[in-house]
């Protein structure tokens, strides 16, 4: 909100954002049939290739890919897990993820459904404070 906004700018001098520990490089957007050409029981979500080392995804046990398969001229990472809603939410692009986890304020706990072995599991997930640029 606007008044948590103006009140964290006075005090701190910046805004704090919630961090999930993973950056946009890292997700592969199952779209297109991608998911179920990898045979994942989804066509949608957020194919994990890596996270943040301590971050909150790390430390809730999110499965990063751990191989690669090629298809077509492409070497695909597989293996981690799904990302499919955050907070009950659906999200298929990462700019939905950012914005649901932007709703929350860093040591907010949250819960993260992935895909692991095409199997959806709930974790409880508690958010970071976003690192800040230099």
């Amino acid at each position: 909100t606007v008044r948590r906004i103006t009140d964290e700018i006075m005090k701190l001098g910046y805004v704090r954002h919630a961090y999930l520990g993973v950056q946009r490089r890292n997700l592969v957007p199952l779209e297109g049939g991608l998911g179920r050409g990898l045979e994942l029981d989804t066509d949608s979500g957020l194919l994990v290739t890596q996270v943040a080392p301590n971050g909150p995804l790390a430390q809730a046990g999110v499965r990063e890919a751990n191989r690669r398969v090629r298809i077509g001229n492409y070497l695909v990472p597989v293996g981690g897990d799904v990302i499919l809603e955050i907070q009950g939410k659906t999200v298929r692009t990462f700019e939905e993820l950012a914005t649901e986890v932007d709703r929350f304020k860093p040591g907010e706990r949250i819960t993260v459904t992935v895909l692991r072995d095409n199997r959806r599991m709930d974790l409880q997930v508690t958010l970071q404070e976003q690192p800040r640029q230099r």
